[in-house]
């Protein structure tokens, strides 16, 4: 049949599938029918104007982050007498929503350029800071607001050694946004 025209009937509705009912005539312009067409459903503007707009972009911030003490012997079997060097220690911060929290963990070791590169066993070349990465700790759904997450020294069952360190802490939110990474310094000392 010849098609002279078509349009989407006043009484239909696009289902969720995208298909809505059309009226078209064929042959004599006053005989119509009906047939099932299929249309692309469009998705509606969110409050920025365009696809998919109101999606949630927004970083989660972390603030007022601060460790105490910084210097701390690995969390242990109790001593003892009288202990002299704190054991463990507590991270805290402000989150301004609910996320999930990763601390990364790094060690600081002193080195020489060498090369082009930190080296801890070089003798010669500018002093320097070599990163090596220790381990990292994940603390899950942490609520918005003020947090602590207590440091025992240890990633999962292995003690770090003593010497300095430095914790990155980023906080991710359930659409995956990350914050800005926050650092603290700290030093593991042996238990006295």
């Amino acid at each position: 049949p010849t098609f002279y025209s078509g349009t989407l009937l006043p009484t239909a509705a696009v289902n969720a599938g995208g298909h809505a009912a059309v009226a078209w005539s064929a042959g004599a312009p006053d005989t119509f029918h009906t047939l099932l067409a299929r249309y692309e459903v469009a998705r509606p503007a969110g409050p920025g104007g365009g696809p998919g707009a109101g999606a949630d972009t927004t970083r989660p911030v972390i603030g007022k982050l601060r460790l105490n003490p910084r210097r701390f012997a690995v969390a242990g079997r109790r001593a003892a007498g009288k202990r002299r060097v704190k054991r463990g220690s507590t991270l805290r911060f402000r989150l301004s929503e609910r996320a999930t929290v990763r601390i990364r963990i790094d060690r600081l070791q002193r080195g020489r350029r060498a090369g082009g590169r930190c080296r801890p066993a070089a003798k010669t070349g500018r002093r320097c800071l070599r990163l090596r990465r220790a381990g990292t700790l994940v603390r899950r759904d942490r609520r918005a607001g003020a947090n602590r997450i207590r440091i025992s020294g240890r990633i999962g069952r292995r003690a770090l050694r003593p010497g300095r360190y430095r914790a990155t802490v980023v906080a991710i939110d359930s659409a995956g946004n990350r914050s800005k990474p926050r650092r603290v310094a700290f030093r593991i000392v042996r238990a006295r």
